[in-house]
């Protein structure tokens, strides 16, 4: 039997013809009576389970249809053979290209084995269907009038929508569940720069470069450059801040009295990897939750803090007076406002109608988020409206928190900046609206939390336990997903602050008691007020919440 060595690298530069050169079928020769069959390679995983023969598939004729076909793949890299085996059992003298983004070893004596009609293979392992697509026609131009079939072995081919046109129209392509086996290794990353540990090193999994690096400074009494900067250490810029890295270090555990002599026991290995997997999960959920924030919300809280220290270029508009006001709604400020006259209506009243759009608009953005909050859609429809209902409202006083100072507070997008002093000047009860609201502010802000943290906050907010719940315990299941991303992502951005998370768990309570007095304040509005309606939406929110 003979192996080809394909090409390792798609086709590009200027080695291009070299390695096309090196593209050629390698006709199979079957063994001997007297030869003993070694098996697959034990690299293969089930070599059996490689079928140029599949199951029946529907095939319309459509140019969908025939991508779906060519190209079945699925999310874990695997794909699926879709052809007929009635039809390749009459083929006759078959020629096989390979191409697959993995290296597989002995593919064609597999391949061979599995379909007695093939005589010659030609492999091109780690490239890609569209990086070859003139090496393939060359290679089966040569063929005649003999079948050829391409195999495709791999995921980094996958078609979204009709993105390219199926490469070989003319050919009958296949893919296959043929794929590397890789033994589970327990392989850990460096807890300082994020590289390959090689080993237990000082007390916690390092690579070799920290592992020295630490060793160094240690036996050699070294003295850093003080940073105040907290400089993220990775392993691309591991070596531009010693003191920071020296640091982190040393806050992981790193010591000279740690020292472990001897492997670890695989049990203890199993354990980290585990924990690691599991930190690697939240991870990735905090990354989704502040993508699907940073997408929803016009102003963030680093804009807004921007806008309110001088830092950026906007200067909003400030609201001080009826005047002002009148200017403001003009086009100054609020562009597409259901505009009221104001000589026809009284001053808090009107203010008290702005709020109601505001809400409003953020209710909307709110609902948003909440949909691309992992777990989120997978609820009752009625369990989503529950959280909504009794959540939205505690979400806005938090991050409505983040556009306020003691002065007064953006809006608009931070193209006005209504005065705390002209809200005040407002009659009994409408004077009250915001005040308390300020108060909790200047209690929340002082906690710096950034974007990352307000997103973390706000999703948890919003996925958590309501009255009227059908399946409370789908959603504390989320939860505490979100609070334990929360929990992780604090612990790594506010290092100085460890008592931070139990102070946003009480921040929590306070938002409820905030939002209880606020709905009692627009219900008495409502009662004795008869010019100040309230949004349907607004309505919808309020009846029957607490």
């Amino acid at each position: 039997m003979q192996v080809l060595a394909g090409a390792s690298k798609p086709v590009g530069g200027d080695g291009a013809d070299k390695v096309e050169k090196e593209d050629r079928f390698v006709r199979v020769t079957r063994g001997s009576r007297g030869r003993k069959d070694r098996g697959a390679s034990s690299q293969l995983v089930d070599p059996n389970r490689f079928a140029i023969l599949g199951e029946d598939v529907e095939d319309d004729g459509s140019e969908a249809a025939c991508m779906e076909r060519a190209f079945p793949l699925s999310t874990q890299g695997t794909a699926i053979s879709n052809t007929r085996e009635g039809e390749l059992g009459a083929r006759k003298d078959r020629q096989v290209v390979v191409v697959g983004d993995s290296i597989i070893r002995r593919v064609d004596r597999v391949i061979c084995r599995q379909d007695p009609a093939c005589r010659t293979v030609c492999c091109l392992p780690g490239a890609r269907v569209r990086h070859v697509v003139d090496r393939v026609d060359r290679l089966l131009g040569g063929a005649g009038s003999d079948p050829a079939v391409l195999v495709h072995i791999g995921a980094n081919d996958k078609v979204r929508g009709g993105e390219y046109p199926p490469h070989f129209p003319s050919l009958e392509v296949q893919t296959s569940e043929l794929q590397e086996h890789q033994e589970p290794t327990h392989s850990m990353d460096c807890k300082i720069c994020g590289d390959r540990a090689s080993g237990f090193h000082y007390g916690v999994h390092a690579c070799e470069g920290c592992k020295g690096f630490f060793r160094r400074t240690l036996r050699m009494r070294l003295q850093y450059e003080h940073c105040d900067l907290n400089c993220k250490i990775q392993k691309k810029n591991r070596n531009k801040c010693q003191y920071c890295r020296f640091n982190k270090c040393v806050r992981l555990g790193m010591s000279h009295n740690a020292i472990r002599f001897g492997r670890m026991p695989e049990s203890e290995k199993r354990k980290l990897v585990h924990t690691d997997s599991a930190m690697s999960d939240l991870v990735t959920l905090t990354q989704l939750i502040h993508f699907s924030y940073m997408n929803t919300f016009e102003m963030t809280k680093k804009r807004a803090q921007d806008i309110l220290t001088g830092k950026s270029s906007i200067l909003p508009f400030v609201i001080h007076d009826m005047e002002t006001l009148r200017q403001a709604e003009q086009g100054t400020v609020w562009e597409q406002l259901p505009t009221q006259n104001l000589t026809m209506i009284e001053i808090g009243v009107h203010v008290f109608y702005l709020c109601q759009c505001t809400s409003v608009e953020t209710v909307r953005a709110l609902t948003d988020f909440a949909k691309n909050v992992p777990g989120f859609s997978k609820l009752y429809l009625n369990d989503q409206v529950t959280l909504l209902k009794y959540g939205v409202h505690e979400a806005i006083f938090c991050m409505l928190a983040s556009l306020m100072n003691k002065d007064g507070l953006l809006v608009s997008g931070g193209r006005g900046f209504v005065t705390r002093e002209f809200l005040r000047s407002l009659r009994n009860p409408f004077c009250h609206i915001m005040e308390p609201k300020f108060h909790f502010a200047s209690r929340f802000n002082a906690l710096e939390l950034n974007d990352s943290d307000l997103a973390l906050f706000v999703a948890s907010i919003i996925l958590c336990d309501r009255p009227g719940l059908v399946n409370p315990m789908q959603v504390e299941d989320i939860q505490e997903n979100i609070l334990g991303a929360l929990r992780h992502h604090l612990q790594i951005s506010h290092i100085d602050a460890p008592f931070l998370f139990p102070k946003l768990l009480h921040k929590m309570a306070d938002l409820r008691q905030l939002v209880t007095e606020h709905a009692e304040l627009v219900q008495s509005i409502k009662q004795t007020e008869s010019d100040a309606a309230l949004h349907p939406l607004l309505q919808e929110i309020y009846r029957d919440m607490y």
